[in-house]
């Protein structure tokens, strides 16, 4: 189906199918990822009943889901024109766009994961001290984080720091592309186990949009991964 519709000659079926997605795409995230959230912290003053956690601990983890939930969505919508990329690499017979562009392009969902990092760190690190060690009774929830074990989910975080920081000497440097996708393949394995499917598990089942975060997930590190295989080739 791909091919079909979007084979060489077709780029106007590529542009219009950007634009549909871009438009569709940041709707979703300003009002759902954004508004929603931000509503529900400004309105909502009071900590679920039975929590260990006092407003402020309980604004903190609420503040670390919402910007994560922001980066990673943000990937999620990166992912859309990295796919798009592809196409129109393939329709230009890969005329590139320079290395400057790539080198940029890798900056920026660099920065992207190393940011995802510090707020799992920060989220964890509040459950921790705040709550105690896992696992918990009840999952805590501030999507995309979700934590039984808050243990895990510091590694996570510390993992997805050591990525971006990682990708980021890639960029300056421009070299050593092999250590940067060994980094992030085994990044990728960690985080999609510990952030999506340990801690759900431990609970005995899902916990609800666990399958779209893995793909979140996935994006995050995608993202980096294939920035750093162009910008590599245009080096």
């Amino acid at each position: 189906v791909a091919l079909a519709l979007f084979g060489k000659g077709a780029k106007v079926v590529t542009t219009a199918w950007m634009g549909a997605a871009f438009a569709l795409g940041w709707f979703v995230f300003v009002v759902w990822v954004l508004a929603a959230p931000i509503y529900e912290l400004v309105n909502v003053r009071s900590v679920p009943e039975g929590s260990a956690l006092s407003l402020a601990e309980f604004d903190v983890l609420r503040c670390m889901g919402l910007l994560a939930g922001a980066v990673w969505c943000f990937a999620l919508q990166g992912g859309q024109f990295m796919v798009a990329n592809v196409i129109r690499s393939y329709q230009a017979e890969d005329k590139s766009k320079g290395a400057g562009y790539s080198r940029a392009r890798l900056v920026l969902w660099s920065a992207n994961v190393l940011l995802s990092g510090v707020f799992f760190v920060v989220a964890g690190g509040v459950a921790r001290f705040m709550v105690g060690a896992g696992p918990y009774s009840a999952v805590l929830a501030f999507p995309p984080i979700f934590m039984v074990y808050p243990e895990l989910t510091i590694a996570a975080g510390y993992v997805q720091l050591s990525f971006g920081i990682t990708s980021l000497y890639l960029a300056w440097k421009g070299t050593r592309f092999w250590m940067q996708r060994v980094v992030g393949c085994v990044g990728w394995v960690f985080c999609i186990g510990s952030i999506v499917w340990a801690q759900t598990w431990i609970l005995g089942g899902p916990v609800p949009a666990t399958s779209l975060l893995g793909g979140l997930c996935t994006m995050v590190f995608g993202n980096v991964l294939y920035s750093a295989s162009e910008y590599e080739k245009d080096l």
